[in-house]
């Protein structure tokens, strides 16, 4: 291999890597949104429900059965939101644990390679990673067009 393969190679390994995920992640993040909404629905709801019950309380509008019985509601609603908040966490774990899991593979497959790159020329890592730290120094932004010198 030379150096243009080389670094070409090390852009491929990651697209390679990260091409496998974002569908499980697109799915795992419409999960969160949708969790989130629900929560967030039962919740505008809810505001509304304990607004119109502390006014009914306090011009003594219910009976004491009545006000347990929409204590009892309110708390049932306020605990289904609290699971649509535990579904979203535990995915979002997971996303972070799948997340860090791949970020160990790269690390392992890159020092993988460094050291058969480093076994065929020595210091050739070191070169290479300066010249693509160089080159990414020399590529800039000028309004939407990429500028590279």
């Amino acid at each position: 291999m030379n150096k243009l393969q080389y670094s070409c190679f090390i852009p491929m390994l990651i697209s390679t890597a990260i091409e496998n995920m974002p569908s499980e992640l697109n799915e795992s993040l419409t999960n969160v949104r949708q969790l989130d909404l629900q929560a967030q629905n039962i919740l505008d709801s809810l505001s509304e429900t304990i607004q119109t019950f502390f006014e009914n309380c306090r011009f003594g509008r219910l009976l004491e059965y009545e006000k347990s019985t929409q204590i009892l509601n309110i708390t049932r609603e306020y605990e289904r939101a609290l699971v649509h908040c535990k579904d979203k966490r535990e995915i979002v774990e997971n996303i972070y644990s799948t997340y860090r899991k791949l970020v160990r593979k790269l690390d392992i497959e890159l020092e993988k390679f460094r050291m058969e790159l480093e076994a065929d020329n020595s210091g050739i890592t070191e070169q290479i990673e300066k010249k693509c730290t160089g080159e990414s120094d020399n590529n800039k932004f000028e309004g939407r067009t990429l500028v590279i010198s």
